[in-house]
Formats: C-alpha cells, sequence, structure tokens
C-alpha cells in the first residue's frame, strides 16, 4: 500500500482499528509507507518565497481535503483536563520507559542551555506542560504560550497543584513579540516549532525577545531529509496527524535551518545524539561569527561547488555561497586559508563589490563591504573564483582533487 490522497481516510481508520500509533500493530502496517502527492514538488523554487509557501499550502490541503485556516487547525481534540490535574506527568504517559525518553531530552537540553537557576525562559507553543514542570524543578522563571485552551488549562492547574503558579498563556504563534513579553535569558521550543508555517518570521521575532547573550534552542523536532530545505513530512505518523486532526506538520533540513538561524544573528549549532529520536537540538546565541555549515549548503548551486573538509570548506574554481546576514549587516570577513605551495589569484564578487586578492600559502583574512539591501534582496550570494591546486601533484598528499581556496569562517558585522 502506498499513501495517497484516495486512500488516507481508509488509512486512518485502519491506524485506528489497530490500536493507533505506537502499538506493534500499527508499527508493523506502517513499515515503509511514505506519501506520494499528487503533483511534483517544484524543488527549484526560493524557499523563502511565497510561491513555495503556497506549493505547501495546496500540499495540506490536498492531504486534508480543506485549507489551512492557521492555529484553529492546531487544537487536539478530547484533553483530559480534569484527568490531567492528578496524573504522575502532565502527559499522563501509560509507558514510563517511554516518558522517560522525554525527561531525558528535556534534561539534556537544559544542560545545554546551562542557564542559572532563576534565568528566565519564554517556551513557545507548550502542550501539555511537560516542559513547564520541568523547567520550574529546576528553578527557573519560565514563561509557556499555546493556543489550546485545554492545554493552558490543564497546564496551570498542575502547576498550581505543584506549587509553581500559573505560568502558561493562551497565544499562538503571531503573538510572539518583544513588546508583549519581554526579555528572555533562553526561547525554546520542544516538538512545537515546526507548526509554524513560516519559520523565519517566528525566529526573527523570537530572537527580539532574546536579552544579549540570550540562547535560542529548538530541542526533539523533525529536522529530516525529505526536503533540501522545508515542507509538509510524509512519514506515515505525520500523514495521520495531518489528515486527523489537521495539524500542519512540517520539518526541515538542518542545514536549511542553520541557514535561517545566520539571518536572525545568530551562530548555529546541531547536535543529533543518538540516545533516542527526541535528542535532536540546534541552538544559537547572537554572535557575529557563522560556520560554514551556516553558508546554504541545501542549495544545489551550492553544494556542487564546494568541498566540505573539517570545520570549512574548499572552494572549487568557481563557487557559489549563501551567507546567512541579516539586513543590516555591513561588512563580512572570510577567514580564507591557501593550504597549496604557492599562492592562488581570488576573486571575490558580492553584489556589486569585486575584490581581487593574491592568498599565500597560510591564512589571510578578507573584509567585503556589504551595500545595504532591501527585503527582497535578503539573498545574499558570495562568488569566489579560485586558483586550483591538486595535492596530489604537487607532493602534498594523495589527495586527487583539484582545490581552490579554503574557507575556514566567517564574521558578519
Amino acid at each position: 500500500m502506498s499513501l495517497c490522497s484516495s486512500n488516507l481516510a481508509e488509512f486512518v481508520k485502519k491506524t485506528d482499528e489497530i490500536g493507533g500509533p505506537g502499538t506493534p500493530a500499527c508499527n508493523e502496517f506502517w513499515a515503509g509507507l511514505e506519501y506520494i502527492p499528487n503533483f511534483e514538488l517544484d524543488r527549484q523554487l526560493d524557499p523563502l518565497s511565497s510561491d513555495y509557501r503556497q506549493q505547501q499550502m495546496d500540499l495540506y490541503a490536498e492531504i486534508t481535503g480543506k485549507q489551512y485556516t492557521g492555529m484553529n487547525d492546531e487544537f487536539t481534540p478530547n484533553v483530559p483536563v480534569d484527568r490531567l490535574l492528578h496524573a504522575p506527568n502532565a502527559y499522563d504517559h501509560p509507558s514510563p520507559a517511554e516518558f522517560a525518553k522525554h525527561c531525558v531530552a528535556v534534561g539534556m537540553l537544559v544542560q545545554k542551555l546551562n542557564l542559572s537557576r532563576g534565568a528566565k525562559i519564554l517556551e513557545l507553543g507548550s502542550g501539555w506542560g511537560m516542559c513547564q514542570e520541568f523547567l520550574a524543578n529546576c528553578g527557573f522563571d519560565t514563561v509557556g504560550i499555546d493556543a489550546n485552551s485545554d492545554f493552558v488549562d490543564a497546564s496551570n492547574n498542575r502547576l498550581e497543584r505543584l506549587g509553581f503558579g500559573r505560568r502558561v498563556q493562551q497565544r499562538g504563534f503571531d503573538d510572539v513579540n518583544v513588546a508583549q513579553f519581554g526579555k528572555f535569558d533562553a526561547v525554546i521550543a520542544y516538538e512545537a516549532f515546526h507548526h509554524a508555517v513560516d519559520a523565519l518570521d517566528l525566529m526573527e521575532r523570537s530572537v527580539a525577545c532574546l536579552e544579549d547573550d540570550g540562547i535560542f534552542a529548538l530541542a526533539a523536532e523533525p529536522f529530516n531529509n525529505y526536503y533540501a530545505t522545508w515542507g509538509l513530512r510524509r512519514d506515515p505518523y505525520s500523514i495521520y496527524c495531518i489528515k486527523k486532526f489537521g495539524w500542519f506538520e512540517s520539518g526541515w533540513s538542518a542545514s536549511y535551518m542553520s541557514y535561517l538561524f545566520g539571518l536572525c544573528g545568530l551562530n548555529a549549532s546541531f547536535e543529533d545524539l543518538p540516545v533516542s529520536d527526541l535528542t535532536r537540538y540546534m541552538y544559537g546565541r547572537r554572535s557575529v561569527k557563522r560556520s560554514t555549515d551556516q553558508l546554504g549548503l541545501w542549495h544545489p548551486d551550492v553544494h556542487g561547488s564546494v568541498f566540505a573538509d573539517g570545520n570549512g570548506l574548499f572552494c572549487k574554481a568557481h563557487s557559489k555561497l549563501l551567507v546567512p546576514a541579516p539586513l543590516s549587516c555591513v561588512r563580512i570577513e572570510l577567514d580564507l586559508v591557501n593550504y597549496g605551495p604557492r599562492a592562488l589569484a581570488v576573486q571575490l564578487r558580492l553584489l556589486d563589490t569585486m575584490v581581487n586578492v593574491m592568498i599565500p600559502p597560510g591564512n589571510q583574512c578578507v573584509p567585503l563591504t556589504v551595500p545595504a539591501r532591501s527585503v527582497a534582496e535578503r539573498e545574499l550570494v558570495l562568488y569566489i573564483d579560485s586558483d586550483i591546486f591538486c595535492p596530489a601533484e604537487e607532493g602534498i598528499n594523495e589527495d586527487r582533487r583539484e582545490l581552490g581556496v579554503y574557507l575556514a569562517g566567517l564574521n558578519v558585522y
């Protein structure tokens, strides 16, 4: 059985009849299934464009049979508010082992945040309230937001009974702004950020709510390779949730999301730890530094024009990179390295700026001025044309690739 729009009602019905997600019978039924769209997705579109977003909305409508209407489609039915009040945990999870996976994942997030007791944390999409209880137990001053009034009531009633006070507000992602919320030491999302249709917009508003040294973090989110950039996930669990509940179940590649972090002024780090399917983290702080992982490696033209090596990138003779710089950026500095035996002639092009430099063996920092840009010119493309050398032919090592200058990192000002 392959999943398509014509058999989704049957798919959901059978899933429920055999016990639902997580049961052995369901796991066997779902094995190898993936949704096949009725139309071919245009993967060449700019992932930040309205055309690309509309394509994903068309896919959502194909799966659900209706148009997406925002937070109105994100409610979970039949939340047992009264029963949850005295349940042993916020999920009332029947399996201690499965619930422990969440405890481990949130605990590792707290370790990565490395914040002092009393630090202020804003949680986006706090859901059943599990993270809010964990963070409160750690001694943090927290605010959670969720659009579902049942979640808010259940979370606040449990928090109040546990002595932590009412910490969750009924608000949607569109309500996030620094004027209403103020500043925080961290803004986090746990299994929630992927419900945002415009990830960059929500991220920019979230980062505006950070203190200067604050941290933005995503945990247990669906980083995946369905797309080089982002889109609705097509695995059976995601399709089940989209079809049955109407939720917007998107996901992103780690490469694309790290690029978005850079556009928001953050130096991103990604970790996919082999502990469980929940121990995936991307976090970032405001910084002028950008890792080479943030340079648009999801873009086919970029991916094909460089060699990833260590913590940097070897350029080919002609390379294209996307610089993840906020619109306020006025200058970038490139940390270039020549691993060859003689000087390399390198031409750098950035918008209307062109610079020709000779890079002798060793390191050299090269600054480039960034002209003023509009929102429509957000994509900042850097072209690097470099002389090349072959390490094997030069007697350096056995590497027979034709390599240009090496980009070890860059700063964005």
